[in-house]
């Protein structure tokens, strides 16, 4: 009996969603992150993040909405309350630091320049777990946010894990109205 060594050369299709403002941007970030020898084989616009504008407003509210661990008094809280208390302690850095220690690990931190800062959910499950299911699932909700007004985007570090965040103005964040979730 022999053992034969068999070398195979496969393909693998993958689909990227690459939020843009056209293709040809679209086509430049992909090819950056593709390894040598790839090849894009279809283009095609998945989502027009432009179409519906509330897209972004209601992905702020669902956030805010759901329900998250308990404020200091042991009172029963939503990501709004924890938000607004980090919000009314931006000037004192400990406690602040305190609240984003509670927020990190489901991919948020309110900076001391008033900003909800939203990490991706490709980088950071937990945030990912509040939008399975619905259209912002995946890399939609930094497609999404990227594009409302004083949108920002950073490199930053939630509980240990890196990830590309979306920095919101807080005015911004207040003024949509949160909805009730259903879990």
């Amino acid at each position: 009996m022999k053992i034969f060594s068999l070398h195979t050369i496969e393909q693998r299709h993958r689909t990227h969603r690459i939020a843009a403002r056209d293709a040809a941007a679209a086509e430049r970030a992909l090819k950056s992150r593709l390894p040598r020898g790839a090849r894009i084989i279809e283009r095609a616009v998945a989502v027009d993040i432009d179409a519906d504008a509330s897209s972004a407003e209601a992905a702020i509210s669902h956030l805010l909405s759901t329900d998250f661990l308990q404020l200091d008094a042991g009172i029963d809280a939503k990501i709004e309350d924890w938000v607004l208390h980090a919000r009314s302690q931006r000037h004192l850095p400990s406690a602040l630091a305190r609240i984003n220690a509670g927020l990190g690990p489901v991919g948020l931190r309110v900076s001391a320049d008033d900003r909800l800062w939203i990490g991706s959910a490709a980088s950071v499950p937990a945030i990912g777990l509040i939008f399975e299911g619905t259209e912002w699932a995946g890399t939609g909700l930094t497609s999404a946010l990227r594009h409302m007004t004083g949108a920002e985007l950073s490199n930053m570090t939630f509980a240990g894990k890196r990830a590309r965040a979306v920095g919101l103005p807080l005015s911004v964040v207040f003024a949509i109205q949160p909805q009730e979730v259903t879990q």
